[in-house]
């Protein structure tokens, strides 16, 4: 890594036969004094893979399928941590940001350094990942609360304990007293401080956003007005509302002025 002595060797491993839970894997393994080298690839494996799309919708490989073929190094973070973090927004952005930096620092790329030309992309709850560095977001969730007041008793709604145990995570007292099923200040604070973008920070680059209209995991008012604050306040932002589709759909409908 530039301007930082490497004390841990960045282990090549081997491409697994077939799936295993990630307390049987080495490549989840974090080896010692893995905190002296911020900003480090500290274990690299290898995938091609092939997906069956859901119900006709692209998988997310469709489109790394199409970075790649223009050239483009692709980086797709884990950005939910060992955990599961699933919806823990602040800690999905720093993952994100880590991957970027590690990536820019490796020798991965011959030729390349910091001053790379990149982008992000994040759609859904991946815009949450990417809403402290991103310049696409896509299909945002940005008011935690309304949405669980949107889903609940839909398709949707095991999102919600699911979201609940995937903030908590980064949170040992908060995850005791959901899992005691408990209500307690310090859960509405956990959500609060993870759940709605906007309030960890303000974008400082361009921004192109695009929704459904009719998306019925997240109303398109509350995306309205995370944009209409982040104008307010300075922000380079290109906003397309799309009149056709809804949550999923947008996927496929708004990749392509993506």
């Amino acid at each position: 890594m530039l301007g930082i002595k490497r004390t841990v060797q960045c282990v090549t491993l081997p491409v697994l036969s077939g799936p295993v839970p990630p307390s049987s894997d080495p490549f989840y393994t974090v080896p010692p004094n893995f905190h002296s080298v911020p900003e480090d690839i500290l274990r690299l494996r290898l995938y091609s893979i092939l997906l069956q799309p859901f119900n006709g919708i692209p998988a997310s490989s469709s489109d790394i399928s199409e970075a790649l073929g223009n050239g483009w190094y692709v980086n797709v973070p884990d950005h939910e941590d060992l955990l599961a973090s699933f919806r823990a927004g602040v800690q999905s952005g720093h993952a994100t940001l880590d991957s970027i930096r590690a990536l820019l620092s490796s020798n991965l790329h011959p030729g390349h350094n910091r001053d790379t030309k990149h982008t992000m992309w994040g759609y859904s709850g991946d815009s949450l990942a990417n809403a402290i560095t991103d310049t696409t977001l896509g299909g945002l969730i940005s008011n935690l609360t309304n949405i669980f007041n949107n889903i609940t008793a839909s398709p949707y709604a095991g999102l919600i304990p699911s979201a609940l145990l995937g903030i908590t995570t980064q949170f040992a007292e908060a995850h005791e007293y959901l899992l005691r099923g408990l209500e307690d200040p310090i859960i509405k604070k956990v959500v609060y401080s993870q759940g709605y973008q906007g309030h960890n920070g303000v974008l400082q680059m361009p921004i192109f956003m695009y929704k459904a209209i009719h998306n019925e995991l997240s109303a398109i008012k509350d995306t309205n007005t995370l944009v209409e604050r982040y104008c307010g306040i300075g922000v380079e932002i290109w906003y397309h509302r799309n009149e056709v589709g809804r949550h999923i759909t947008e996927i496929t409908i708004g990749r392509g002025s993506s």
